[in-house]
Formats: C-alpha cells, structure tokens, sequence
C-alpha cells in the first residue's frame, strides 16, 4: 500500500477510534469487536485519491490496543477499468480470509504479509466479476471519478449481510455505522 494511501487510513481510524469511544464508552470495546469484516469498493474521489477494492475489520494487537485491520487493492483512477475492478473484487475472498486469519491468530506484519500474499496467489483470475452481495453489477456504475464508495458484509452465523453506502471522505459517521452503532443495539 502506497504510504500517503496508508497515512489516510490510519488518519481516519485515529479519528474514528476516537469518536466511538466518546459515543459509546463503557460499550465501546464489546461493540467494536462485534463488527464484522467489512468489504469495500472506494472511488478515487472519496479520500487519499485511489480507487482501492479491499477489506476492513476490528481487531486488538497483541498487547490489546483495539485498532481496524485494512487490506486493500488500489490503482489510480487512470488505471482503473472495469476488468480491473473485476480482478481487485475477485480478490477479496482471498484477503478477507488472510485478514480473519492474521486477526485470529494474532499475526505480526510479516506473518501477515506473507499469508496475503499467499492466499492471494492461491486464487484465481475469474471470467467474469463474481457478484458483490448486496450490490449486483456494482461494477456497472462504479465511478472510480466519484466521491461514492461501497460496503458490504457476507453473512455470518446468525448475523445477516450488511450494506452500507457512503458519500463523501471516510468520516466518523462512517466509522460509527461500521464499526459501533448497529453492534452496540445489540447490547441496549
């Protein structure tokens, strides 16, 4: 991940972070960890100026700081095509396992990087863009220009698949829909 790319990522989880501990306190931590894996198609537009195709989950690192885990494929809006995103989006089955799997195990970044890359390369470049749960032919009018990106879940035990859309810079709204305020109902 290019290193401006990653420094808007940890920008908006600090500030993210930030604002779900202030809005939920004592629940903070239960409701965090509730989330579920996030997958993502951002446009160039939306933030740090990539289109990225990608993962995003809660995690807590080995001394317990609770911090999101991100893996994303990015490429300028110039290289984007729609067998571009095709391939990004056929990809994340493979990084969304690496991601549960570093979380689980409590990876360190070069375990980490290692099992990406592996599960990564275990995959398979398919014909055609696999569907994107909740968003059928998302590719169809994703505009790598724009300023709207897409989020989604796969279900998971009892838990239903989720969506999400979003419409400007990553922000704390987003994060709390992500990340606090449908896990947090839970609770009340």
């Amino acid at each position: 991940m290019p290193r401006a790319l990653a420094q808007a990522w940890e920008q908006w989880f600090a500030l993210g972070m930030a604002e779900l501990h202030e809005a939920r306190r004592e629940a903070f931590v239960q409701a965090y960890l509730q989330a579920p894996v996030w997958d993502f198609a951002m446009p160039a537009g939306a933030d740090a100026g990539w289109v990225q195709f990608g993962c995003l989950a809660p995690s807590r690192d080995r001394v317990g700081r609770h911090y999101p885990l991100v893996v994303a494929d990015a490429m300028t809006a110039a290289d984007y095509s729609p067998r571009s995103g095709g391939l990004a989006g056929a990809r994340l089955g493979p990084m969304r396992e690496a991601l549960t799997e570093a979380i689980e195990r409590a990876h360190g970044p070069e375990q980490f990087d290692s099992v990406l890359a592996e599960q990564v390369a275990l995959g398979h470049a398919p014909s055609a863009a696999p569907p994107v749960p909740g968003w059928p032919n998302l590719l169809e009018y994703f505009d790598p220009h724009g300023t709207t990106s897409f989020w989604w879940t796969r279900e998971a035990g009892s838990a239903p698949a989720r969506t999400e859309v979003h419409t400007g810079r990553l922000d704390g709204a987003l994060f709390r829909r992500l990340f606090g305020e449908r896990a947090q109902q839970r609770f009340e």
